[in-house]
């Protein structure tokens, strides 16, 4: 807070932060901060507020096409900067690239398309970039291909509640709408960081709770807690590969949550529209901590806090309030190297490329340019791909989108949609 008001721009009345630090393996809640006191909050922020968490629950999406089959290494999905994409009774139909956000969605085979956009890229990306950069195009399609109710039964899985608000997240009742994949329901912190836990435990889900044991005069009580696998070790160490980016140069919550000693960090970004809420997931193998800054209105917005215009994004304040706790504790651990991941699975290609331009045959003659006394120079054209983390560009290369990388809002409403409060 007091970086905040450093800024110029304190934490106003209406905002909260909720934060929680789990235990891989163990489900213990180490650590929490659920407000200032229960006098001025009768909600603990971290396990009871449930709020939309935008882009940071794309790995649940990606859990699931991992679980699934998708390979992480080589799959291509489509980070195209508008698409349309149908609705997932029809998972292998294409999505549709458009002109803009605006523009009219296809009628058949059905009439629940969904249009989405991005301004990050503009043609096919690999897996790293769509998680790295946020795409929402590249998740609004990914989730049609897999299904809304596989993903809402993986999340499920990784212990977030799918009944209806305020008890649960909502998740059930969104059945169908592909903008689950961009943060439309609403979790609590504590979902959040017990699902990266489950990420840095080989996919082993263990109940998350804050009693490490109880007595009685008769002895020792046992703990209700359950631990299952939510995925096969080496499908979450594909999904942590894919996540392990999102801290390195290109990604959302670059430079703000990267660790001075370089360990690695599996993490996700979340922001929503007018950035009412903003959320960031990170984890090593020994520790999962999440935080999100949340308002009490919709018509609220964190941005400009901390004298930041992107101060309500998820790579901001929550990044740098989960580096400032990461840099004081996780720094004195030792270096843990995150799984080796089997690239298992096969390749998905979600997206097309461009297509070529026109041939130029031999007999076609082209006329001389006419010269002139002061020639124009033509203007050297910016590289068209910039080579995310080691992967390769995409052939043919895509053409920039706009400004970027950053995170992205929930969802763009396409004619006659709106998004869901």
């Amino acid at each position: 807070k007091q970086a905040m008001r450093n800024g110029g721009v304190p934490l106003p009345r209406f905002a909260n932060i909720g934060a929680l630090l789990e235990k891989p393996g163990t489900g213990a809640i180490v650590a929490m901060y659920g407000g200032p006191n229960y006098a001025k909050r009768q909600l603990n922020m971290a396990t009871q507020s449930r709020n939309q968490v935008g882009s940071s629950f794309k790995p649940y999406v990606l859990a699931t096409a991992v679980h699934q089959g998708m390979n992480v290494k080589t799959s291509i999905l489509d980070g195209y900067a508008a698409i349309c994409s149908p609705d997932d009774h029809f998972p292998m139909v294409p999505s549709v690239r458009v002109a803009s956000p605006t523009s009219p969605c296809p009628t058949s085979p059905a009439d629940g398309w969904f249009n989405f956009s991005s301004g990050e890229a503009d043609g096919p990306v690999s897996v790293v970039q769509a998680s790295a950069l946020s795409l929402n195009t590249a998740y609004g399609d990914l989730i049609h291909r897999v299904g809304t109710q596989n993903v809402i039964d993986m999340a499920g899985k990784f212990g977030v509640n799918p009944a209806d608000y305020p008890g649960g997240s909502g998740l059930q009742h969104m059945e169908g709408q592909s903008g689950i994949a961009l943060g439309q329901a609403s979790l609590t912190v504590e979902e959040q960081a017990n699902t990266f836990a489950v990420l840095s435990a080989q996919g082993e889900y263990v109940t998350p709770h804050v009693i490490s044991k109880i007595t009685s005069p008769v002895g020792p009580v046992p703990l209700r807690i359950v631990s299952y696998p939510v995925l096969n070790p080496g499908e979450a160490a594909d999904v942590d590969y894919a996540l392990s980016f999102d801290t390195q140069p290109g990604g959302t919550a670059y430079p703000n949550a990267t660790m001075t000693d370089g360990r690695p960090v599996i993490a996700k970004t979340g922001t929503t529209n007018n950035a009412q809420s903003a959320f960031f997931i990170g984890a090593i193998p020994q520790y999962s901590l999440a935080v999100g800054i949340f308002t009490n209105k919709q018509s609220q917005t964190l941005n400009g806090l901390g004298g930041q215009s992107q101060g309500g994004y998820g790579g901001t304040w929550p990044a740098l309030i989960w580096h400032t706790f990461a840099e004081k504790e996780f720094a004195k651990l030792p270096i843990k190297p995150l799984p080796i991941p089997p690239f298992a699975g096969s390749k998905w290609v979600q997206a097309a490329p461009p297509p070529p331009p026109p041939v130029q045959h031999h007999h076609q003659r082209v006329p001389n340019p006419t010269p002139t006394s002061n020639p124009t120079p033509t203007p050297t054209p910016n590289p068209s791909c910039s080579q995310f983390f080691g992967q390769p560009c995409p052939s043919p290369p895509p053409t920039p989108g706009g400004p970027g990388p950053g995170p992205s809002p929930t969802c763009t409403p396409g004619p006659g949609r709106r998004c869901h409060p």
